[in-house]
């Protein structure tokens, strides 16, 4: 649509310009401005330009052009609360913790009169960090939703949807008789 206007605009500023016109003389420039969509401006007084089906018509505020050669300035952002800069992209890896397929569940400290007291602890492979986590808390995009005696619950946000994934102590093989 802007494109079709511009190229109406620079249609009939030609055809002004050459004379196209029907008596062959120097037309205004008011109607190519008209088509634009545009008034300016002149001497204090509205160019008059011909009546169109559109009821108001935008004018260029002459202080927001800038000058030929100037700089352009764009604006910018920081963000200083909260956990996660909501202008940093949800698809950057290294912002949003550990995957939980590199996780190994290490431990689980199981109270069993008091199941929301448990408390899990998770090592990461690649990185070798630990996490002792409880009810709740997140790891990355996973959320513990349950610790039980021998595996922990997780739910989680693929962005939208959620999933459930458990993990359970392994046995270690040296040990076991």
């Amino acid at each position: 649509m802007t494109k079709s206007l511009g190229s109406a605009a620079l249609l009939l500023a030609v055809l002004a310009g050459c004379g196209g016109g029907s008596d062959g003389a120097a037309q205004d420039s008011a109607p190519a401005a008209a088509v634009a969509g545009l008034e300016e401006e002149s001497g204090g007084a509205p160019a008059t330009a011909p009546k169109t089906t559109a009821s108001a018509k935008p004018k260029i505020d002459p202080s927001l052009i800038p000058e030929p050669g100037a700089p352009m300035t764009r604006e910018t952002y920081s963000y200083l609360g909260g956990s996660r800069d909501p202008f940093a992209s949800v698809l950057d890896g290294a912002n949003i913790g550990p995957e939980l397929a590199d996780l190994d569940l290490v431990a689980v400290y199981y109270q069993e009169r008091a199941q929301s007291q448990s408390v899990a602890v998770l090592r990461d492979r690649t990185s070798g960090k630990r996490y002792t986590v409880r009810e709740g808390e997140r790891v990355g995009r996973a959320r513990v939703a349950d610790i039980g005696s021998k595996d922990v619950s997780f739910t989680i946000d693929d962005y939208g949807t959620q999933r459930r994934v458990t993990l359970a102590i392994r046995k270690r093989e040296d040990t076991t008789p």
